[in-house]
């Protein structure tokens, strides 16, 4: 196996590696959004929000 064989199946696995990796952040920040855990404004919303999560 030569030297730019070697390279291209290299460069294929880290594409695939970084492709796979940008796909689970994507997803992920889809599907763990932080922004609504922290944004209680009154106690009523944090008792909303709890009979919600209940």
């Amino acid at each position: 196996m030569n030297f730019l064989s070697m390279t291209a199946i290299f460069g294929a696995f880290i594409f695939a590696n970084l492709g796979f990796a940008g796909l689970l952040y994507y997803f992920m920040s889809i599907g763990l959004n932080g922004k609504d855990a922290v944004t209680i404004d009154t106690p009523e919303e944090a008792t909303e929000r709890r009979e919600w999560l209940d």
